[in-house]
């Protein structure tokens, strides 16, 4: 799907991805559309268990073996609760950072996730963590979770933020992302639109940022994580996930380390009542609901019966 390349950790948008590179180093892995796509340097946790998402494991560029069920299952739900949290670390910045935004809030923030996840300089599996985010978008839409209010409410409609999570992407290297581009059939008029919307993307949230990057030694608030008991609906499961993938501590550890925090961000990942995750600005403190976790499995698992299924 993308050329390969070698990361860098120096760019505005790889500190997440390099957050990774530390935390679950040494695999290759296909993508779930089936594309080679050459060596990775990282593997995965599979739910609660130790067992890394597999993939190429022999560093054999000629051996296409696509993930497992579970495997793809753990890339999904992580790809997804990642984006999420980025997104409301992106309220969390805005009231922090006293950032201006003209047009919807929401869409600003899902463009700062996108930014944080996507690697400037090729790197597979951070590549298969955006792709999972916007088809959960996809994926939501399809679930008929929309109705005629949403044209009402504050973010877009879930179609519409996966087609700007994908122009991102595909932005971010057209050669890389050329074949992709046709398997989701994105328009010419947007493969034309795009790495300059991308580019213009990045150099604006650098622009907003620069000033509250953080030097070393420098003092500054944290993101912290916490994990609440959840209620007995609540899959144990997914919440090993969350915790033995190491993702969601490294990221926050990431963000922590990059930006000049005011103040503290707690997160907190508990039972809501409700699939959501909000950013409360009279607390400063993100919530993230276990039941949105369980949501992110629902929409995947569905998708592996309708594949079953020839839909």
């Amino acid at each position: 799907m993308r050329s390969g390349k070698v990361l860098s950790c120096t760019a505005f948008a790889l500190t997440f991805l390099c957050a990774i590179a530390v935390a679950v180093p040494g695999s290759a892995q296909t993508t779930q559309q089936g594309y080679s796509k050459g060596q990775s340097q990282s593997k995965w946790p599979v739910k609660s268990s130790e067992q890394p998402i597999s993939g190429n494991q022999t560093g054999d560029d000629t051996v296409d073996q696509p993930m497992s069920e579970d495997e793809e299952f753990a890339l999904f739900v992580l790809g997804n609760t990642v984006f999420t949290l980025f997104h409301e670390l992106g309220h969390a910045f805005i009231h922090q950072f006293s950032i201006p935004v003209l047009g919807r809030e929401e869409d600003a923030v899902d463009s700062l996730a996108a930014i944080l996840m996507i690697p400037d300089e090729g790197d597979d599996f951070a590549d298969e963590l955006a792709l999972a985010a916007a088809d959960g978008h996809a994926m939501a839409s399809a679930q008929g979770r929309a109705s005629e209010l949403a044209f009402w409410g504050e973010h877009s409609l879930d179609l519409q933020r996966y087609a700007a999570v994908n122009c991102l992407i595909y932005g971010s290297d057209p050669k890389g992302f050329a074949d992709f581009a046709k398997e989701i059939e994105m328009p010419k008029g947007d493969r034309q639109r795009c790495p300059e919307t991308y580019r213009t993307t990045l150099a604006s949230w650098e622009k907003l940022l620069a000033r509250h990057e953080r030097k070393e030694g420098q003092a500054g608030g944290a993101v912290t994580v916490r994990y609440a008991t959840g209620s007995k609906e609540v899959d144990a499961d997914m919440v090993g996930l969350l915790k033995k993938s190491k993702l969601i501590a490294e990221a926050a550890k990431a963000v922590s380390e990059t930006f000049r925090l005011k103040r503290d961000i707690p997160v907190t990942f508990k039972s809501c009542g409700q699939a959501n995750a909000f950013y409360d600005p009279n607390t400063g403190a993100v919530t993230m609901c276990y039941e949105l976790v369980n949501f992110f499995g629902e929409l995947i698992i569905k998708d592996f019966d309708d594949r079953k299924k020839g839909k």
